[in-house]
């Protein structure tokens, strides 16, 4: 999690192989903080025994994973809250 002065700017959630999930807070959008986020959760996601790493990103996340190396796999749609999402399903090859 990213916070200042008790306020979450966003947070990252990473298992071996797979980011989570991803928010940065729309005021502090542009400033580092989805980057810091992102190689914070990268580090744990890269703990795979095969180094890459899978996501769904919604589409306005798209061109930020692609700018950190990540490549589109296939469009999608997931439910959340009985609404459907368009997501893209992404992969990062690893290092």
């Amino acid at each position: 999690m990213a916070e200042r002065g008790g306020e979450v700017l966003g947070f990252v959630e990473a298992v071996p192989g797979s980011l989570v999930a991803l928010y940065v807070a729309p005021d502090v959008m542009c400033q580092g903080v989805g980057a810091a986020l992102l190689q914070h959760g990268l580090s744990k996601a890269l703990a795979a025994p095969d180094g890459e790493v899978a996501l769904q990103a919604t589409l306005n996340a798209v061109g930020f994973h692609r700018r950190f190396g990540f490549s589109d796999v296939r469009h999608a749609h997931v439910m959340r809250n009985c609404v459907e999402v368009p997501i893209v399903e992404m992969h990062y090859p690893g290092p």
